[in-house]
């Protein structure tokens, strides 16, 4: 039975992967902070942890539990990460500071524990053509910008550059390293981010503008179920793209950054928020 672990496994898009992955036969490790008190997870092939990825030493246990237990893994599907939302100018530093430790650091830590097994790990996996893989899931807003959600892309950006790079370095190690780029899923996210409408800030015109269009767009989102099949078909192919982009808006999105000049990409993207 191949093992998979999971970040961010306790709602919208780990929690509907993770049932996929129980559903086909995998064992899942599956994370959260209270993976433990999450009854749709109860599965004899799944191994509920508690962790918090903001806490250096959580991640240690729990990847310390995985390594005593597991001689071979199959994948690490890094999913965890919330939004926030605000004007730069106003965000407390200490609040994009732990933006990153679940966004980007906590993938950087979890990699380094578990990559010794999954390296390990190619070398059976050849044998019935697979190959351990590392999928992290970030973002269309990994690759374009919109109002207000600054550290929010800052840190979706710098996982894409982590993710290419280490994709990279483990060429030819025989571990294959994958992005997922949702744009507007139907998950928790839109209701998580922290909503900083203030009154007497320049900003608070632009602010609730902004907010009401986020609102509205996540109405009419895509389901979280579409992004998990798009995981489990990267994990499942034995060639993966390196970058899945998935969701409503999620091309055009990226497109357009790619394509047009900034200032006019950016003139656009004020007039469609803030009409």
């Amino acid at each position: 039975m191949l093992a998979v672990v999971l970040t961010g496994a306790s709602s919208g898009i780990g929690l509907e992967c993770a049932k996929m992955l129980l559903q086909k036969g995998y064992k899942v490790y599956a994370l959260s902070r209270h993976a433990t008190q999450i009854e749709s997870l109860e599965h004899p092939h799944c191994v509920r942890l508690d962790c918090d990825l903001q806490d250096e030493g959580q991640i240690i246990k729990t990847t310390d539990t995985i390594l005593t237990q597991e001689k071979e893994l199959f994948a690490l599907i890094n999913n965890a990460g919330y939004g926030m939302f605000g004007a730069l100018e106003e965000q407390p530093i200490q609040e994009a500071r732990a933006l990153f430790e679940t966004n980007l650091f906590s993938v950087g830590a979890l990699c380094s524990k578990l990559l010794p097994l999954l390296r390990a790990s190619a070398a059976l996996q050849a044998s019935i053509g697979l190959a351990p893989k590392i999928i992290n899931v970030a973002s269309s807003a990994g690759r374009s910008t919109t109002l207000f959600l600054g550290w929010y892309h800052a840190s979706k950006y710098a996982l894409e550059a982590y993710s290419d790079c280490l994709r990279a370095e483990l060429l030819e190690l025989g571990v294959q390293v994958v992005l997922i780029e949702p744009g507007a899923i139907k998950t928790k996210w839109d209701s998580g981010l922290k909503n900083a409408l203030k009154p007497k800030s320049p900003y608070a015109m632009e602010l609730e503008k902004t907010h009401a269009y986020f609102k509205k767009a996540y109405e009419d989102a895509s389901p979280a179920s579409l992004v998990a099949s798009t995981i489990i078909k990267a994990l499942e192919s034995k060639q993966p793209k390196t970058r899945y982009l998935v969701g409503k808006k999620a091309h055009l999105l990226v497109w357009g950054k790619a394509l047009l000049p900034d200032k006019i990409y950016d003139w656009i993207l004020r007039k469609e928020i803030l009409k």
